[in-house]
């Protein structure tokens, strides 16, 4: 018999079977694409979002002995023992130390801001971006008493000082002179008698001086005019020494008769040269972290730094400690450098102490900041190593004042790409950005249960930002997507059934008659199965191209619902993503296009197994059994 007779003997009954196979289909496809979508989507939120646990400051506290305070930090102190129990709750993935070193490339140079007391003192060391040497003459000098004395100096000549910094130097009063403050400090107890500053300058005559430059208006560390202001010039404990000025604590250089150029002088003085290299060392000079997860620092958790450009490290570059960096925003577009780039970088041990101690590291979080330390001491252990820039992050606020705060200077690498010696990792004392406990998600009640019925109780607070709502409800709709599939296929299968029974069994009659006037039962077999066939691939066809409007249509009402759940964000690495961002991550967790062919095509086998599984079976029969006669 003809197929094309059977298909359009009775269009109606073909073109509703056609439509039924269609809706069929696409009901199967959509809620087979939406439960496969769901659970990648909760599996790939799951996988990139960062819960931590950090200590809260009621680990430090102070009190006042003997008229002083007196800090204690005992509480504070988190032993191998401590880290080891931690790691052991089912709610802990792990402790992260993150580890501190210093890292001097040409290709950088330390950001200023207008914050200044919290861009150029890190964590409070003595020597940090804003040291400088200059020449020039010395026009008046007048005692103020308790070893301050002012200086009227006529600048000629900076010989170093970061460049943001050289205006302070160059903006002169009416009287086309620079007015000094400079100021002596010693320890309590060992000022000397009578100003040694003041007897040791003499007006008329030029000096090269040194020491630490503070601007009292950063307006004008901008370029910025019409301020009226004092810079002061800070010399630590100066003492005469061969008709020099030099630190008694340092052994810096920080006064001396000049005669000639500034430049000829340095170079035949091994003490100024020395220190000048020193300065020229820190002036390219940043504060480098280690991390065995960037994701888990405090920062990039609270969504105040994440990444804007390229990407955070891999499981592989913190495994096999490849040279790799992440670097701020502000250092990328101050030197030009872009993901992609290499950079030239040695690392050094930084001094990290306060006063030959830890112990303050956490108490106002300023201390806790990533610094270079004391760079005359520099003595790099890793020199002229080659890193590739992966990454940009922005920050929030360049210039933080926390216990879990880095500044815009701070570069980021592996942890195993990093000095063995640098501060953190072997330390019981430490704190702040420098410690995170990553969290499993989910289980944030449960840390929370286990710290209160330990000697941590009240020292450690928990960040999640909202993540355990968003995945309960990415849960429901897993659960619901899926009994949806379950739906969805038991529904085809009966529609399988009732389109053997129903439109392919309907032509018993006339395979009786094709086998009544000859016809083999092989051809009789192929009459009903290639017919039957067409209208199903015609019907799957069509089906799953309604499911993938069908599965688009889902997806928005996903991402909308997630966004609602976080406010407009998401989370990537711990860190806040854009709407397009989100949207890409819920497209890419659904099913493609030739997923989805894929799917149809397996559809399309099971009936057409069916139906050549049921063809072959009728035409084997009987013709008369076939008529029914």
């Amino acid at each position: 018999m003809d197929l094309k007779k059977r298909l359009l003997r009775k269009p109606g009954t073909t073109v509703l079977w056609l439509v039924l196979t269609a809706l069929m289909a696409a009901f199967l496809t959509t809620a087979a694409a939406l439960s496969i979508s769901a659970s990648r989507l909760a599996s790939s939120l799951d996988e990139s979002h960062t819960a931590i646990a950090v200590r809260t400051n009621r680990a430090v506290t102070r009190r006042i002995e003997g008229g002083q305070y007196v800090w204690d930090t005992s509480e504070r102190v988190l032993t191998q023992e401590d880290k080891d129990w931690l790691e052991s709750l089912d709610s802990v993935k792990a402790v992260r130390v993150h580890a501190l070193c210093g890292g001097t490339s040409p290709d950088f140079e330390p950001l200023l801001g207008l914050k200044r007391e919290f861009s150029w003192r890190g964590s409070g060391d003595e020597t940090a971006y804003f040291n400088a040497i200059f020449a020039g003459t010395v026009v008046s000098v007048r005692s103020l008493g308790a070893n301050v004395t002012q200086l009227g100096v006529a600048t000629e000549e900076v010989c170093a000082l970061h460049p943001e910094y050289s205006p302070v130097l160059y903006t002169q009063s009416p009287d086309n002179v620079n007015y000094l403050i400079v100021k002596s400090y010693y320890q309590q107890g060992k000022a000397p008698e009578g100003d040694v500053m003041a007897d040791y300058f003499r007006e008329g005559e030029r000096y090269i001086l040194s020491g630490e430059l503070y601007a009292a208006r950063s307006e004008l560390m901008l370029g910025m005019s019409g301020s009226v202001w004092t810079p002061t010039l800070y010399l630590f404990a100066p003492i005469e020494q061969d008709g020099m000025l030099v630190g008694d604590a340092t052994g810096f250089p920080l006064a001396q008769r000049l005669d000639g150029d500034a430049e000829t002088f340095i170079a035949s003085h091994p003490i100024w040269q020395e220190y000048r290299d020193a300065l020229e060392r820190q002036l390219h000079s940043l504060p480098v972290v280690g991390t065995e997860r960037l994701e888990s620092l405090y920062m990039f958790v609270k969504n105040d730094a994440r990444i804007i450009e390229g990407r955070s490290f891999t499981q592989e570059e913190y495994e096999t400690g490849a040279r790799v960096m992440v670097i701020s925003e502000g250092e990328a577009q101050k030197h030009g450098v872009s993901v992609g780039d290499t950079v030239r970088m040695s690392q050094f041990r930084c001094d990290h102490a306060w006063n030959d101690s830890t112990d303050l590291h956490a108490w106002t979080g300023m201390l806790n900041r990533p610094s270079v330390g004391r760079m005359k001491e520099i003595r790099p252990e890793a020199e002229g190593e080659e890193f590739t820039v992966v990454g940009v992050y922005r920050m929030t606020d360049y210039w933080p004042e926390g216990s879990y705060d880095f500044t815009a200077d701070t570069v980021f690498i592996p942890r195993k790409a990093q000095i063995s010696d640098a501060f953190g990792p072997e330390s019981e004392d430490i704190y702040g950005v420098y410690l995170s406990v990553e969290l499993v998600n989910g289980k944030l009640d449960d840390f929370r249960l286990a710290v209160a019925q330990s000697k941590f109780a009240g020292q450690f607070f928990a960040v999640e930002q909202g993540f355990e709502q968003v995945q309960k409800n990415l849960n429901g709709l897993t659960f619901s997507a899926q009994r949806l599939l379950w739906i969805a296929a038991g529904a085809w299968g009966i529609f399988l059934l009732l389109y053997l029974l129903m439109y392919q069994s309907a032509q018993r009659r006339n395979l009786g008659v094709m086998r009544s006037v000859g016809a083999s039962p092989r051809e009789a077999a192929g009459y009903l199965f290639s017919s039957g066939a067409l209208v199903a691939a015609a019907g799957t066809a069509l089906g799953t191209l309604l499911g993938g409007v069908a599965l688009r249509a889902a997806q928005n009402a996903v991402l909308a619902d997630v966004l609602e759940q976080v406010g407009g964000s998401a989370f990537s690495g711990g860190m806040a993503i854009s709407e397009e961002a989100l949207a890409d991550m819920v497209l890419s967790n659904g099913l493609s296009i030739q997923q989805l062919l894929l799917l149809a095509a397996a559809q399309l086998a099971v009936m057409c197994l069916m139906m050549w599984i049921q063809a072959r079976r009728l035409a084997g029969q009987a013709p008369r059994t076939l008529m029914g006669v």
